[in-house]
């Protein structure tokens, strides 16, 4: 006889793993308002705007009418596959959290990795982001 209803086994919690060791300290992440969505924000921050650039970035800035900053990160497909693109995200947002926590007005950022942030230490990328940051809005 067949059984039709299969009862759900318990998940048990995970301590380790690839979840866990991705998770953001603390568990706070760049929050849904404070990131940039939809294509006509990006293009208008890339064609107007205050820009600054390094060979590992290029960091555009725009005033918004939200009153809050946000930003948008751009990662193209030249500079390698998923896990290569997904790796340089995940980096900068990390960069990039404590930087919108102190940043004051209504700004939107988008910062565009090259070539060179593929194989970037961590460290080399955090002097990057912070002295694009500086010039970029404007301190």
């Amino acid at each position: 006889m067949k059984r039709t209803h299969q009862p759900k086994k318990r998940q048990r919690v995970k301590v380790h793993g690839f979840r866990a060791r991705m998770s953001t300290t603390g568990g706070v992440k760049v929050i849904k308002a404070r990131r940039l969505k939809g294509p006509a924000d990006f293009e208008r921050t890339l064609r107007s705007g205050r820009r600054a650039a390094s060979p590992y970035l290029a960091l555009f800035v725009s005033d918004n009418e939200v009153g809050r900053p946000r930003v948008g990160l751009a990662v193209s497909r030249k500079l390698g596959n998923a896990v290569v693109r997904n790796r340089i995200k995940r980096r900068l947002r990390e960069l990039v959290r404590p930087l919108l926590t102190r940043a004051e007005g209504g700004r939107d950022v988008v910062i565009v990795a090259r070539a060179r942030a593929v194989n970037a230490e961590f460290g080399r990328l955090r002097q990057e982001i912070e002295m694009l940051w500086a010039k970029g809005w404007g301190a």
